[in-house]
This record gives C-alpha cells, sequence and structure tokens, in this order.
C-alpha cells in the first residue's frame, strides 16, 4: 500500500501489486496489516526488521556527531506482549465502533482481537464497546488509552465533552476492568461433599 500526501493533510491511498518479493519478507500475522495504521513492519522478518531499526537507530546517532557507538543485540518484543495501546470509538446508528485507526485516515476499524496485545486488553473490548453505547451520544467519539498494570486495567478517556458522562464512563469501566481481574484471578474450589445428595451441587 503506497500513500500520497493531498491538499487537507491526510494521504490518499493507492494500492500495489508485489512482483518480486523480498527473500525478508514474510505473511504478515494480523489480518488487518496493511489498513490498519497501528503496525507497518508486519511483512518482515524479525531480523530484518532488527536490522532496520538498528540502521536507524545508528544513523540518527551520526547525525549527532557519534560515529562509532558499540551497541546491544536489539530485543525483539514477542506476540501477545504489549500492554498499553491507544484506540478510538464512534458510536453509530448500527452500535459502537471501537478499534485502531485506518493508515492515514479518520476511519476506525473494528477491533476484535490484536496479536500484539496482551489478553487482558483483547478481553476488555466487547465490555469496552457496552459501556460506550450507554455513555457516547449519537455521532460521538472518544479517545481511549488502554494499560494492563500490577492492579489491573487502566483506561483514560479522552474527549468527552460532559464531565458526568465522563465521571460515569470511569465508574463504568472500572467495574468492568475488576470483574474481568476477579474472574482471570478465579480458581474453583474443591467441592465440600463428594458423596450423597450434596455431592449432586
Amino acid at each position: 500500500v503506497l500513500t500520497a500526501p493531498r491538499g487537507d493533510g491526510w494521504a490518499a491511498r493507492t494500492e500495489t501489486v508485489v512482483a518480486d518479493a523480498n527473500p525478508d519478507r514474510i505473511a504478515p500475522i494480523c489480518g488487518l496489516f496493511g489498513r490498519c495504521g497501528g503496525c507497518s513492519l508486519h511483512h518482515l522478518s524479525d531480523t530484518a526488521q532488527t536490522a532496520l531499526k538498528t540502521d536507524r537507530i545508528r544513523r540518527a546517532l551520526q547525525r549527532q556527531g557519534f560515529e562509532s557507538v558499540p551497541m546491544r543485540p536489539l530485543a525483539m518484543s514477542p506476540p501477545a506482549s504489549r500492554r498499553r495501546a491507544s484506540f478510538a470509538a464512534r458510536r453509530t446508528v448500527k452500535g459502537v465502533i471501537l478499534g485502531f485507526h485506518e493508515a492515514a485516515s479518520a476511519t476506525i476499524l473494528p477491533l476484535e482481537a490484536c496479536p500484539l496485545l496482551r489478553p487482558a486488553l483483547v478481553a476488555a473490548l466487547p465490555p469496552l464497546r457496552d459501556a460506550l453505547a450507554d455513555i457516547l451520544p449519537a455521532g460521538g467519539t472518544v479517545d481511549l488509552v488502554m494499560t494492563e498494570s500490577g492492579a489491573g486495567l487502566d483506561v483514560a478517556l479522552i474527549g468527552l465533552a460532559a464531565p458526568m458522562a465522563a465521571m460515569a464512563a470511569v465508574l463504568a469501566l472500572h467495574t468492568i476492568t475488576s470483574l474481568l481481574s476477579r474472574k482471570a484471578a478465579w480458581v474453583q474450589p474443591k467441592p465440600r461433599y463428594t458423596r450423597g445428595v450434596l455431592a449432586k451441587f
């Protein structure tokens, strides 16, 4: 996918076909790659990504006059390890759209899963979507920053106009994240009775 700047500040998207693929090119691990604006290097192997990012850091240092700087090997984050992400939401006549922006666009891609996010963040998306349906006005939008911490999920809402709506949202999301944390930590107790009528329950 190639982008070209337009006069209104956005970028026009044009499709392209890869005629001769580089040996380092791989199949993206996400089906939204190319449309989602969150990632741009999923089509490169880990080795190629490491070399590219290391070269960018080295060039940036050289521009500041550091010609030879010892560099440790770059550590790549594994899938399902990203614990912080920024989302966008919009309420439409069909419900709330919650996800990432398309590349160089204001369009929001509905997100059901992301191979990079921690499972707790992905699990919170459906209840977040339901809570926002009761909070956002028709056509309303809001940005969300969600972080998984040691105490659970922290959710920041950015862009809600009414203070009371923001307070209601915080309370609703606190309840949701608290329930998700308790559910994840719950362990089914051993049955107290193994014989007789009570064993059925």
